[in-house]
């Protein structure tokens, strides 16, 4: 779904250069001459790396649904971390996507 630039919120998980991100921050931002701003602070789903954005309050970006998975740890190697949701399904995620929360 798209929304205004304007509209972005905290939490919110956006498309920024074709990657998935959450808004990390964001500050609407309007000068006395010019057009207004939206200053935001995503973090790349998949990298974790923050980047620091400012968008023009006319322009368009991509909202992404997200959804929330009981499940439980069962165990990581070297590149993997393994859960188990509550249908008993196995389910296998990069150490790379969830950091140190596997810890």
């Amino acid at each position: 779904m798209r929304i205004s630039a304007g509209n972005i919120k905290k939490g919110e998980f956006i498309l920024y250069n074709g990657n998935p991100c959450q808004v990390q921050k964001a500050e609407f931002y309007a000068p006395g001459k010019g057009a207004a701003l939206m200053r935001t602070k995503l973090k790349n789903v998949v990298t974790g790396k923050n980047t620091d954005f400012t968008f023009k309050s006319s322009e368009y970006v991509e909202s992404i649904e997200v959804g929330s998975i009981e499940m439980q740890y069962l165990y990581k190697d070297n590149e993997n971390a393994y859960c188990m949701d509550l249908q008993y399904d196995q389910h296998i995620i990069p150490l790379s996507v969830i950091g140190h929360i596997v810890n």
